[in-house]
């Protein structure tokens, strides 16, 4: 009898300390994520900082946010709010605590963040406040200080970090603190190579602090100027040809070992100035098209055609007398598009279109949005950094590359220039040749690509380096070398490059030509004027780099 009452209070106490633990316990398994809305911070600055405004929600968004447990607002929705705040009186004007309590009772969530950024000399704050909406807690305010702008991202790394200890009781993850877009040293890449000895193998990118990465490979040259160069399977035959161009002539290179050789011309109109080169199979017929963007031989007329395999050893013209600059762009899914921009007076004013093939022929599907002055040839589209949705990425007609959205407005600018090339439309009413001739230079090719293969795209930059950038009208490059960017959370900055080559670099592509499942990254470059003096004629080059 004693042993079964010492069994039955054994069994009370154990059923007593469950429902205890329940009753502590359950709640957190139900509790619901803490919701929080961060709202636009205000700038001081003489300077337009609206980049780094943009890029600053971007960032405290995914510092604070904690799956399961806390959860941002999306940016769309904060700024909807933040408008119709503006129209009503209790919440209009420059946002303070009662009204922060009002709209996020409004919006539903648990804190409201807001604060301000000022830059002032070589000074640079960060001064927010975080509102509990319910009034419970008490406000708490974050500051934190600079002497450098450029130390804003590691800044915010630290003012995320505070809100997330204090408010949240957690820490976050020390992020990488690349520095935002600033004018970069000339020792922000140490290139120690002597002077001509670039054509020797054993050349490599650059990272940031100089050190050697990957070798190149020369692979075909020319006693000629290489303009453009592309790549696809153009017979169907699983081995991809390099396509590329002097001033009137097209080349097919095919790989034999390591170098490339020629296999075939294509014949066309001699009277040309060929530009730009791309390769889609956009009439899905199984031989991708070679679009040839070229000018009239004065320039001041676009004159472009489009070239086919004719499934027979030969290549022939399948549209002709085009009046566009063409540029086939990847889409997300790695599915091509081809673009095509008119002639207008000027070579940036005519509006971009998405081309389709229909009734045997390329007609316009949709124009896009974009900015005044924009030049297709210097195009890209893709995802910026851990953006979800695909953006413009271009150079501007006076180089500086610029991000923009797909509902057509900038969103960020560089504060350098890059790009450069030697390819030029002459204005109307201008006498060609003369030095009254008014040219108009065009920017070169842009383009992403997964290099480190982690799931987000870096952008693959030229930068021809003038010798005088003061002279508009004639260019001349030193040397040049192809950049590679990132996305920082409110800048593209460089992370590595090619060694720089003397002469210039006319256009680059991506492609697999030796069938070795590596992508190499393929460059034409034309020699310097110097040394083409010295030679006696022009000489180009491609030259290649594996990209594992």
């Amino acid at each position: 009898m004693k042993k079964n009452k010492k069994i039955i209070k054994t069994i009370c106490f154990i059923a007593i300390l469950l429902v205890i633990t329940t009753i502590t316990i359950s709640p957190c398994f139900g509790a619901s994520p803490e919701k929080v809305a961060v709202f636009p911070f205000t700038m001081n600055s003489k300077d337009d900082l609206t980049f780094l405004q943009k890029g600053l929600f971007s960032m405290l968004a995914s510092r604070l946010t904690n799956p399961g447990k806390v959860v941002v607002l999306d940016r769309e929705t904060v700024d909807a709010a933040f408008i119709t705040a503006q129209e009503q009186a209790s919440t209009k004007g420059t946002l303070n605590v009662s009204k922060a309590r009002i709209l996020g009772s409004n919006l539903g969530v648990d804190y409201i963040l807001f604060g301000s950024m000022t830059h002032f000399g070589d000074s640079f704050s960060i001064d927010g406040s975080m509102v509990d909406v319910t009034g419970k807690k008490p406000t708490l305010s974050f500051f934190e200080q600079s002497n450098s702008l450029g130390d804003a991202i590691p800044l915010v790394n630290t003012f995320a970090e505070d809100i997330n200890q204090k408010i949240f009781n957690r820490g976050i993850k020390k992020r990488a603190q690349a520095r935002p877009d600033e004018p970069r040293s000339p020792k922000a890449f140490q290139d120690t190579d002597s002077q001509g000895s670039y054509y020797q193998d054993g050349s490599s990118f650059l990272n940031a602090k100089g050190q050697k990465s990957k070798p190149f490979r020369k692979r075909f040259r020319i006693a000629d100027i290489l303009t453009c160069i592309a790549t696809g399977d153009l017979d169907n035959d699983g081995q991809i040809e390099v396509v590329t161009a002097t001033d009137n002539e097209i080349k097919i290179l095919q790989p034999k070992g390591n170098l490339l050789t020629e296999k075939r011309k294509v014949e066309h109109n001699s009277n040309l100035e060929i530009i730009a080169l791309d390769i889609a199979d956009i009439n899905k017929n199984g031989f991708p098209e070679i679009f040839v963007t070229a000018l009239s031989v004065h320039r001041r007329n676009i004159n472009s055609f489009v070239v086919e395999y004719d499934g027979s050893k030969g290549y022939k013209i399948i549209a002709k007398n085009e009046p566009y600059y063409y540029r086939v762009l990847e889409t997300i899914n790695h599915d091509k598009v081809l673009f095509a921009q008119k002639k207008e007076l000027a070579p940036f004013n005519k509006k971009i279109n998405r081309m389709r093939w229909e009734n045997n022929q390329y007609i316009i599907d949709e124009k896009i949005k974009m900015p005044c002055n924009v030049s297709l040839l210097a195009l890209a589209k893709g995802t910026i950094g851990d953006k979800a949705l695909p953006e413009y990425v271009l150079f501007n007609e006076s180089g500086f590359l610029t991000i923009v959205s797909e509902a057509g407005n900038i969103e960020w600018k560089s504060k350098e220039r890059q790009g450069g090339s030697k390819h030029f439309f002459v204005l109307p009413n201008s006498e060609w040749g003369s030095p009254n001739e008014n040219k108009v230079y065009l920017q070169p090719r842009l383009r992403f690509y997964d290099k480190d293969k982690d799931g987000e795209d870096e952008l693959f930059v030229i930068h021809n380096i003038e010798m005088n950038s003061i002279l508009d009208r004639y260019k001349k490059f030193v040397k040049g070398n192809i950049e590679i960017h990132s996305w920082n959370g409110i800048a593209l900055y460089p992370i590595s490059r090619t060694r720089n080559v003397q002469g210039w670099i006319s256009d680059f592509t991506i492609a697999d030509t030796d069938n070795d499942g590596v992508d190499e990254l393929l460059v034409s470059v034309v020699e310097s004027e110097e040394t083409s003096i010295v030679t006696g004629s022009n000489r180009s080059y491609i030259i290649s780099y594996d990209m594992q």
